[in-house]
């Protein structure tokens, strides 16, 4: 895995900091971390602009399963920061590292939900570029044509339409894991990739499934909007149709 001094102990220079950090520095900071990246990629994205990065990374693993496109400036936010920083702490217990979640299976997990998302070509290079980051093969026109064939796009999402719903309303239908739940019905994710929930994105996909929440948020959603969560995410014969 990464050490400590390694990581953010180093600087640009790949020079230790003398004396390194202990672990319950590496903890807070973190945490502190996490916070930022959910307070930078929840804002990035307010209620009208398109799906971007935020999806992927939790196809990638790397954050939890339902924290993607949250309403900005919501109570939700707090939540979600609560939670990251103890799936932070069980993963530090467990020996959990990022080479543990980061992997092959990870990165097909991430083009595939960019795929049903009709996602920004941004992802093109950050994709590849975070490959080689974490020492792994990077994918090839040859893959992202390959998943793209095979992968239905499931989101009405501005900017891409046909209704082109702002990204809120995908939150209140289920988010990430409401799309790949019809993706994994078709065989397409790599359900044995660990999450940093420090389990498998199958398990967690089931998990969502039958929860509470899932349940309450779509309800909310056709109760306050008017809006059927299903035109939404839609399924793929459904999309079929839209397309």
């Amino acid at each position: 895995g990464f050490s400590l001094e390694g990581g953010f102990a180093s600087n640009g220079y790949a020079e230790h900091s003398p004396d390194g950090y202990s672990m319950v520095a590496g903890l807070v900071a973190e945490v502190v971390l996490t916070f930022m990246f959910l307070t930078i990629i929840l804002g990035a994205t307010d209620e009208r602009a398109p799906a971007g990065f935020a999806p992927i990374a939790i196809g990638l693993g790397l954050t939890l399963i339902h924290a993607a496109l949250a309403p900005s400036g919501q109570p939700i936010w707090l939540e979600m920061a609560r939670r990251s920083a103890q799936a932070l702490a069980n993963l530090e217990s467990a020996g959990r590292t990022m080479p543990d979640i980061l992997t092959k299976d990870a990165l097909h997990n991430a083009m595939v939900t960019h795929a049903a998302f009709g996602g920004s070509t941004n992802l093109l290079l950050h994709i590849p570029a975070i490959a080689h980051a974490a020492g792994l093969r990077r994918p090839e026109v040859a893959d992202w044509a390959r998943i793209n064939r095979a992968t239905p796009r499931l989101v009405d999402v501005l900017p891409n339409g046909p209704v082109g719903h702002p990204t809120v309303r995908v939150f209140m239908a289920g988010g990430v894991p409401e799309v790949m739940l019809h993706l994994r019905n078709l065989d397409l994710l790599r359900l044995d990739a660990l999450t940093v929930h420090g389990r498998p994105l199958g398990e967690m996909l089931e998990i969502w499934e039958k929860s509470e929440r899932r349940k309450r948020l779509r309800e909310r959603l056709f109760q306050e909007d008017g809006i059927d969560p299903d035109d939404v995410i839609m399924a793929p014969a459904v999309a079929a149709r839209a397309a």
